[in-house]
């Protein structure tokens, strides 16, 4: 990589996701922007103030004392798989 004019040259095109901490089915662990498949078809992916979202549901909240029904959580990801992500085609 080269710095030129202010940019850098070369770089790779990263892009830095939040994890949720969960695993899918086959132990990879799911990332915001991942396109996860399930009984529900496949859907993206996001982590927004504490609650981990699949499409328009809310799985579950961080009501700042503890992790609401995260063991429902745990059994939804075991049962899912990540198929992709929104950053890559």
């Amino acid at each position: 990589m080269d710095l030129m004019d202010g940019e850098l040259i070369g770089a790779p095109n990263w892009v830095v996701s939040l994890a949720s901490g969960v695993k899918d089915k086959n132990g990879q662990i799911i990332y915001q922007g991942d396109l996860i498949k399930g009984h529900f078809g496949i859907k993206v992916v996001t982590i927004l103030e504490g609650s981990f979202w699949v499409g328009d549901t809310k799985y579950f909240l961080n009501n700042a004392d503890k992790w609401e029904s995260l063991g429902a959580l745990g059994y939804f990801a075991g049962n899912c798989e990540v198929v992709g992500n929104i950053y890559e085609k």
